[in-house]
């Protein structure tokens, strides 16, 4: 398992950690004009992060896990190509790709600050034009994760996985079920993100991720479990879940990240 750094500092309270934060929300005109094919690829489903948070920092509690055989991502990408053909008027296509050599998009480089969650596109910019030359495709929307902060805290979720908080007093908190969604639209001539945007539907209620995250309360018999503790019948249902869980973000995430800008106009 890999080395989870968390130091605590206060240049981490933003609001989303995520790639997005540096690309254009909006598909430029020009842009839009000249795609008509788009690849679909999805690597967010691989890694599960179970995170509590303790009544003081000492009891904080993160541990990561590799989930590549839950087959999230082949699942995703089967909702993301139906959902470009039916909403846009892209030609779509679901790709058959390794997806391993992609993971290190989430690679960092060691460093004394914290590390979080977040697609670095320029490390598999080489890998991406590849892929879209091998199939044809004028661009590759691609689907990641990212991080956000949690609400009232110093901390900073993750992913995809499990958040929960320890116990108070007897008191047993929610434990919820979450992802931090990124699209982005990749040229596929030059492996350069065009246009990024957290996956999200609108929610009510609370939850630690805000507005940037997706999320379902876990089932009271559920909701005191770890990972460790999953029984083949909660993995089953955690899978179905995540399926469940992205259903409605698909289209409005979709047509707000391929809708193009309007232009500029001047007086």
């Amino acid at each position: 398992m890999p080395k989870l750094k968390r130091l605590l500092i206060a240049a981490i309270s933003i609001v989303m950690v995520a790639a997005c934060a540096t690309t254009p929300t909006s598909l430029d005109i020009t842009d839009a004009d000249r795609i008509q094919s788009v690849g679909i690829i999805s690597i967010a489903g691989s890694r599960f992060y179970d995170e509590q948070l303790g009544i003081t920092v000492f009891g904080n509690d993160l541990k990561l896990h590799t989930i590549t055989a839950w087959g999230l991502d082949q699942a995703w990408e089967e909702k993301l190509t139906a959902t470009v053909a039916q909403n846009t008027n892209y030609d779509a296509s679901l790709l058959k790709v390794d997806r391993q050599p992609l993971l290190k998009i989430y690679e960092k480089p060691e460093s004394i600050f914290a590390q979080y969650n977040s697609a670095d596109f320029t490390q598999i910019a080489d890998e991406l034009v590849a892929i879209s030359t091998a199939n044809n495709v004028d661009a590759l929307l691609v689907l990641t994760t990212g991080a956000a902060e949690i609400a009232g805290t110093n901390q900073v979720l993750e992913g995809l996985g499990l958040f929960s908080t320890r116990s108070l007093l007897g008191l047993k908190p929610p434990t919820y079920l979450y992802m931090i969604g990124v699209l982005s639209l990749v040229d596929g001539q030059t492996g350069e993100v065009l246009v990024s945007r957290p996956l999200n539907e609108k929610q009510t209620g609370w939850f630690g991720g805000g507005p940037y995250s997706i999320y379902h309360e876990m089932p009271k018999e559920r909701k005191s479990k770890r990972f460790q503790d999953f029984t083949e019948e909660d993995i089953a249902y955690l899978k179905t879940q995540y399926i469940e869980l992205l259903e409605a973000a698909w289209a409005p995430s979709v047509s707000a990240l391929l809708k193009p800008k309007a232009p500029s106009t001047t007086n």
